[in-house]
């Protein structure tokens, strides 16, 4: 079992990013939020987009606590396989 985070300690922006689809930043206390979590409205123009992108980066929150948040190793691949299944997504690459 994974603790996540509460959600009002979760900081969720949108933003522009042209580059970047999201992205997941943890913060051990210097800002107001631990975790802060954005998607990019310029990379994301669909909310089937916005679904995926947001799994990979709960993906990374869930492993906040180690310090391989920010990893796509075998772990981070386990758990996005298991969401895969759950959400039941095509392609288990998607995440």
């Amino acid at each position: 079992w994974v603790s996540m985070p509460l959600p009002e300690e979760i900081n969720f922006v949108v933003n522009q990013d042209n580059e970047v689809m999201g992205s997941y930043m943890y913060d051990t206390g210097h800002e107001d939020f631990e975790h802060t979590i954005t998607i990019s409205s310029a990379r994301c123009g669909h909310l089937d987009t916005v679904i995926r992108v947001l799994c990979h980066e709960c993906i990374h929150m869930s492993r906040h606590r180690t310090n391989k948040w920010t990893h796509h190793d075998k772990e981070f691949r386990n758990r996005a396989h298991r969401i895969w299944k759950a959400i039941g997504f095509v392609d288990p690459l998607e995440l």
